[in-house]
């Protein structure tokens, strides 16, 4: 008996819990055929969440990456205004 608490606690505890208050927050007409559907699905949510996650944090790199290369940019451009202002005192001397 407590072998096959453990199991189910390791197996499906999280999965279970979720779905029973699922249950709850809803109140379906019928629970059970709820509850059904919503286990047959939770690996196929739990993916979908997964690779959004995973694209997120892609974004966000790609974001911070676009944004170093904007800094880096403005800076050279400062950096060619600044040679070119020299270059044109020297010019005038």
């Amino acid at each position: 008996m407590e072998t096959d608490v453990k199991y189910l606690k390791k197996c499906m505890g999280k999965c279970l819990a979720a779905g029973l208050a699922e249950v709850a927050d809803r109140q379906p007409e019928d629970p059970i055929i709820f509850l059904a559907h919503w286990l047959y699905n939770y690996n196929e949510r739990r993916n979908y969440e997964e690779k959004m996650k995973v694209e997120r944090a892609q974004l966000e790199r790609e974001c911070e990456d676009a944004i170093k290369e904007l800094e880096r940019r403005r800076k050279l451009k400062a950096e060619e205004l600044l040679v070119a202002q020299k270059y044109e005192e020297q010019q005038m001397v």
